[in-house]
Protein backbone atom coordinates (compact mmCIF):
# COMPACT_ATOMS: atom_id res chain seq x y z
CA UNK A 1 0.00 0.00 0.00
CA UNK A 2 1.24 3.48 -0.77
CA UNK A 3 0.17 6.98 0.17
CA UNK A 4 -0.66 6.12 3.79
CA UNK A 5 0.20 8.36 6.73
CA UNK A 6 3.31 7.36 8.65
CA UNK A 7 1.22 7.14 11.85
CA UNK A 8 -2.35 5.90 12.01
CA UNK A 9 -2.99 7.29 15.51
CA UNK A 10 -5.11 10.43 15.58
CA UNK A 11 -3.44 13.72 16.31
CA UNK A 12 -4.30 15.14 19.72
CA UNK A 13 -4.83 18.90 19.80
CA UNK A 14 -4.62 20.72 23.13
CA UNK A 15 -7.20 23.15 24.49
CA UNK A 16 -6.55 25.77 27.12
CA UNK A 17 -8.77 27.66 29.56
CA UNK A 18 -8.48 29.30 32.99
CA UNK A 19 -9.07 27.30 36.17
CA UNK A 20 -12.50 28.18 37.60
CA UNK A 21 -11.05 28.04 41.14
CA UNK A 22 -7.85 30.11 40.88
CA UNK A 23 -7.75 31.50 37.32
CA UNK A 24 -4.44 29.85 36.36
CA UNK A 25 -4.11 28.57 32.77
CA UNK A 26 -5.02 24.87 32.38
CA UNK A 27 -4.00 22.78 29.35
CA UNK A 28 -6.20 19.89 28.09
CA UNK A 29 -4.23 17.44 25.93
CA UNK A 30 -6.76 14.70 25.08
CA UNK A 31 -10.16 15.01 23.41
CA UNK A 32 -11.42 12.17 25.66
CA UNK A 33 -10.63 14.02 28.93
CA UNK A 34 -13.47 14.09 31.46
CA UNK A 35 -11.53 15.29 34.54
CA UNK A 36 -8.19 16.98 35.10
CA UNK A 37 -6.43 18.91 37.85
CA UNK A 38 -5.11 22.44 37.97
CA UNK A 39 -1.33 22.33 38.41
CA UNK A 40 -1.49 25.58 40.37
CA UNK A 41 -4.17 24.99 43.06
CA UNK A 42 -4.74 21.18 42.71
CA UNK A 43 -8.47 21.68 42.10
CA UNK A 44 -10.16 18.81 40.26
CA UNK A 45 -11.97 20.19 37.18
CA UNK A 46 -15.00 18.49 35.60
CA UNK A 47 -15.01 18.82 31.80
CA UNK A 48 -18.09 16.69 31.11
CA UNK A 49 -20.08 19.86 30.34
CA UNK A 50 -17.30 21.51 28.29
CA UNK A 51 -14.62 24.05 29.10
CA UNK A 52 -14.80 27.70 30.06
CA UNK A 53 -17.81 28.94 31.99
CA UNK A 54 -19.24 25.40 32.29
CA UNK A 55 -16.15 23.97 34.02
CA UNK A 56 -16.65 23.15 37.69
CA UNK A 57 -13.79 22.71 40.13
CA UNK A 58 -13.52 20.96 43.49
CA UNK A 59 -10.59 21.94 45.70
CA UNK A 60 -8.28 19.20 46.97
CA UNK A 61 -6.25 19.68 50.13
CA UNK A 62 -3.24 17.68 51.28
CA UNK A 63 -1.79 16.82 47.87
CA UNK A 64 0.02 13.49 47.47
CA UNK A 65 3.29 13.78 45.55
CA UNK A 66 3.62 11.07 42.87
CA UNK A 67 6.95 9.21 42.71
CA UNK A 68 6.84 9.52 38.90
CA UNK A 69 6.17 13.10 37.80
CA UNK A 70 3.24 13.92 35.51
CA UNK A 71 4.39 14.36 31.93
CA UNK A 72 7.38 12.04 32.34
CA UNK A 73 7.95 9.53 29.53
CA UNK A 74 9.60 6.13 29.96
CA UNK A 75 9.99 2.77 28.23
CA UNK A 76 7.80 -0.17 29.25
CA UNK A 77 7.97 -3.42 27.30
CA UNK A 78 9.90 -1.60 24.57
CA UNK A 79 7.28 1.14 24.05
CA UNK A 80 7.29 4.80 25.17
CA UNK A 81 4.59 5.66 27.71
CA UNK A 82 3.82 9.06 29.22
CA UNK A 83 2.40 9.60 32.71
CA UNK A 84 -0.76 11.71 32.19
CA UNK A 85 -2.68 11.04 35.44
CA UNK A 86 -2.17 9.91 39.02
CA UNK A 87 -4.51 8.86 41.79
CA UNK A 88 -3.84 7.64 45.32
CA UNK A 89 -6.37 5.15 46.64
CA UNK A 90 -7.20 3.46 49.93
CA UNK A 91 -8.84 0.08 50.34
CA UNK A 92 -10.57 -1.74 53.17
CA UNK A 93 -12.04 -5.23 53.40
CA UNK A 94 -15.68 -5.01 54.61
CA UNK A 95 -15.86 -5.77 58.34
CA UNK A 96 -12.16 -4.98 58.81
CA UNK A 97 -10.86 -1.63 60.05
CA UNK A 98 -7.33 -1.95 58.63
CA UNK A 99 -6.79 0.17 55.49
CA UNK A 100 -4.20 -0.33 52.76
CA UNK A 101 -3.10 2.14 50.10
CA UNK A 102 -1.74 2.14 46.57
CA UNK A 103 -0.95 4.55 43.74
CA UNK A 104 -2.15 4.35 40.14
CA UNK A 105 -0.40 6.12 37.28
CA UNK A 106 -2.44 6.57 34.10
CA UNK A 107 -0.12 6.02 31.13
CA UNK A 108 -0.63 6.99 27.50
CA UNK A 109 0.96 5.70 24.31
CA UNK A 110 -0.19 7.22 21.00
CA UNK A 111 -0.62 3.82 19.31
CA UNK A 112 -1.69 1.65 22.27
CA UNK A 113 -3.94 4.06 24.16
CA UNK A 114 -4.15 4.04 27.97
CA UNK A 115 -2.73 1.63 30.57
CA UNK A 116 -2.07 1.82 34.31
CA UNK A 117 1.12 1.41 36.30
CA UNK A 118 0.16 0.40 39.85
CA UNK A 119 2.43 0.76 42.89
CA UNK A 120 1.07 -1.35 45.78
CA UNK A 121 2.35 -3.20 48.83
CA UNK A 122 2.85 -6.22 46.55
CA UNK A 123 5.12 -4.25 44.16
CA UNK A 124 4.65 -2.67 40.73
CA UNK A 125 2.31 -4.01 38.06
CA UNK A 126 1.23 -2.96 34.58
CA UNK A 127 -2.57 -3.07 34.14
CA UNK A 128 -4.48 -2.87 30.87
CA UNK A 129 -8.22 -2.44 30.34
CA UNK A 130 -9.85 -5.57 28.90
CA UNK A 131 -11.46 -5.80 25.51
CA UNK A 132 -14.89 -7.29 26.19
CA UNK A 133 -16.23 -8.30 29.58
CA UNK A 134 -15.29 -11.43 31.54
CA UNK A 135 -18.16 -13.81 32.29
CA UNK A 136 -19.26 -14.31 35.89
CA UNK A 137 -22.15 -16.44 37.11
CA UNK A 138 -23.44 -13.71 39.48
CA UNK A 139 -22.36 -10.58 41.37
CA UNK A 140 -21.08 -12.84 44.19
CA UNK A 141 -19.23 -15.20 41.83
CA UNK A 142 -16.04 -16.80 43.13
CA UNK A 143 -14.67 -17.25 39.60
CA UNK A 144 -14.46 -15.21 36.41
CA UNK A 145 -13.64 -16.45 32.91
CA UNK A 146 -11.87 -14.25 30.37
CA UNK A 147 -10.59 -15.34 26.95
CA UNK A 148 -10.91 -19.01 27.88
CA UNK A 149 -9.00 -18.71 31.18
CA UNK A 150 -10.70 -19.12 34.57
CA UNK A 151 -9.63 -16.87 37.44
CA UNK A 152 -10.46 -17.47 41.14
CA UNK A 153 -11.48 -14.69 43.54
CA UNK A 154 -8.45 -13.62 45.61
CA UNK A 155 -9.53 -10.31 47.17
CA UNK A 156 -12.80 -8.42 47.62
CA UNK A 157 -12.63 -4.90 49.05
CA UNK A 158 -13.95 -1.34 48.97
CA UNK A 159 -11.70 1.34 47.48
CA UNK A 160 -11.74 5.11 47.78
CA UNK A 161 -9.81 7.69 45.75
CA UNK A 162 -8.27 10.19 48.15
CA UNK A 163 -6.15 12.29 45.76
CA UNK A 164 -6.19 12.92 42.00
CA UNK A 165 -3.89 14.87 39.68
CA UNK A 166 -3.45 14.97 35.93
CA UNK A 167 -5.86 14.20 33.10
CA UNK A 168 -8.39 11.33 32.96
CA UNK A 169 -10.72 9.82 30.35
CA UNK A 170 -13.39 9.01 32.96
CA UNK A 171 -15.03 11.30 35.55
CA UNK A 172 -12.81 10.43 38.54
CA UNK A 173 -13.14 12.50 41.70
CA UNK A 174 -11.79 12.63 45.21
CA UNK A 175 -13.80 10.46 47.66
CA UNK A 176 -15.06 8.31 44.75
CA UNK A 177 -15.74 4.78 46.03
CA UNK A 178 -15.80 1.48 44.18
CA UNK A 179 -16.38 -2.18 44.98
CA UNK A 180 -13.29 -4.07 43.81
CA UNK A 181 -12.67 -7.76 43.21
CA UNK A 182 -9.36 -9.27 42.15
CA UNK A 183 -9.37 -12.73 40.53
CA UNK A 184 -6.11 -14.67 40.11
CA UNK A 185 -4.75 -17.38 37.84
CA UNK A 186 -1.12 -17.99 38.77
CA UNK A 187 0.67 -14.63 38.51
CA UNK A 188 -2.05 -13.16 36.29
CA UNK A 189 -4.72 -10.95 37.84
CA UNK A 190 -8.15 -9.94 36.53
CA UNK A 191 -9.63 -6.99 38.41
CA UNK A 192 -13.17 -5.65 38.52
CA UNK A 193 -14.21 -2.20 39.78
CA UNK A 194 -17.83 -1.13 40.13
CA UNK A 195 -19.17 2.19 41.31
CA UNK A 196 -22.74 3.09 42.20
CA UNK A 197 -23.22 4.57 38.74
Amino acid sequence: MVGLKAESAKEEKGRQFNCPACGAPVQVDFSSTKRLTCASCHSLIDLTQGVGAEAVAARQTEPVEPIIALGRTGQLQGKPWQVVGFQHRMGVVPGDDEHFGWSEYLLYNQKRGFSFLVDSEEGWSLVRPTTGAPSMASSTARTATYMGTTYTLKYSYEAETNYVCGEFYWPVHRDQTTQNRDFANGKRLLSSEQSGT
